[in-house]
């Protein structure tokens, strides 16, 4: 369970750092710096399926997922935008050719999701990646980078 947890932060956050997950630059660190906010305003909502009316998180994964191109600009969610981030933190890691696919299948899943607001969106889809991730015991682990 703590292995899944600590992907799903590194997934969405990007870079680590020692034991924390902290997020230095690139997308996530401009959404921060954008919406002036601090990582432990989003933080606890990454590590479980959270409540999709949750404004202020959502409106940081909307930042997040433009720049990361997981929502393109005509309003659709990018399978292949969370799956090319997913490899990005699996890049030192042997995934299988079934792997590979079962993970862009189940990202695909999350491009069925919609929503008028575009921040309930933002957290369905987060929600819908941490389900990916955590309903996959087999899936291997990405290792610190040291």
């Amino acid at each position: 369970m703590k292995a899944s947890l600590g992907f799903l932060l590194a997934f969405i956050l990007g870079v680590q750092c020692g034991r924390s997950f902290v997020p230095t630059t690139g997308p996530e660190a401009d959404c921060l710096k954008e919406q002036n906010l601090k990582l432990s305003d989003v933080e606890p909502e990454i590590h479980i399926v959270s409540d999709v009316n949750n404004e202020v998180v959502g409106r940081f994964f909307v930042c997040v997922w433009k720049k990361r191109e997981i929502f393109k600009t005509n309003g659709e969610i990018s399978g292949e935008g969370i799956y090319r981030r997913f490899a990005e933190i699996f890049k030192n890691v042997h995934l299988s050719e079934s792997i590979q696919l079962e993970m862009k299948d189940a990202f695909n899943e999350c491009t069925k999701l919609r929503d008028n607001t575009d921040w309930i969106l933002a957290n369905k889809v987060k929600n819908c990646i941490f389900h990916a991730v955590q309903s996959r015991p087999h899936l291997p682990r990405p290792q610190p980078e040291n």
